[in-house]
């Protein structure tokens, strides 16, 4: 089976109760070769409306980091949720309700072969990484499933619903996610993952301030700070294992 016959199939499902009061089906927007899969937990009213993910305010501002990373779902990813129709009033998929959407997703998952997985919010991370997987804790975190790097993140409604609780600013924001898909925090302990996030993100601004005002003032990232972000964050991590191999032997 090939995207296009998925996807009519797709449009066609009756699979769950959500069918019933969806107005279009959502079934996922990107190229097919993608590297990077991101994963939301379902489709909002924008959304609902235009029959594509990510494309209501919350999406504006994802296709704002992805921009600033050099990611375009026209050209270099793929975005699907784990459901292809609204949950009413914007609620949390029911269980039910992802297990019979789920089959689309793997078919997906199947077609595209990805690199990396990136879930964007609780539901999607506790879906596809773990249960009881914690994005505030674990934010960043690569999470090798048989090949496929995994990583969960914010989902961009929650900057947008309450951005003053937010941990990080765009600069920072960027420089985690680059760090990330770099396969840089790999090495890291879990337990030492939130040191070693505020270690990272106060050497680079210490590092280059320049470099963090140009990404918070024009929410771009040019080749060249993209290779700084990620000399500087090796330099880090070296520093970073070498601490803490000294303090294990002392």
């Amino acid at each position: 089976m090939d995207m296009d016959t998925l996807k009519a199939e797709c449009l066609a499902c009756t699979r769950c109760e959500l069918c019933t009061t969806r107005t279009n089906v959502v079934f996922g927007q990107g190229v097919p070769d993608a590297e990077v899969l991101f994963v939301g937990e379902g489709p909002g009213q924008s959304e609902d409306e235009q029959g594509l993910p990510f494309v209501g305010r919350s999406g504006q501002l994802l296709d704002k980091y992805l921009f600033a990373i050099d990611l375009d779902r026209e050209k270099n990813c793929y975005i699907a949720n784990i459901v292809k129709c609204r949950p009413p009033q914007n609620r949390d998929p029911l269980p039910a309700e992802s297990e019979a959407c789920m089959p689309w997703l793997r078919e997906q998952f199947r077609l595209i072969q990805p690199k990396i997985v990136v879930c964007l919010g609780r539901v999607a991370a506790q879906r596809m990484i773990r249960q009881d997987f914690s994005v505030t804790r674990e934010h960043g975190q690569i999470i090798n499933k048989g090949g496929i790097l995994f990583m969960g993140t914010f989902h961009p409604a929650a900057l947008l619903r309450q951005p003053q609780n937010h941990p990080y600013q765009q600069h920072q924001q960027v420089i985690l996610l680059v760090a990330a898909l770099d396969h840089v925090m790999q090495t890291v302990p879990l337990a030492r993952m939130d040191d070693f996030r505020t270690g990272l993100l106060t050497y680079i601004e210490t590092q280059d301030q320049a470099l963090c005002r140009r990404i918070d003032e024009s929410g771009q990232l040019s080749d060249e700070d993209r290779e700084t972000i990620l000399k500087l964050s090796r330099e880090f991590l070296t520093r970073f294992q070498t601490e803490a191999a000294e303090k294990s032997g002392e």
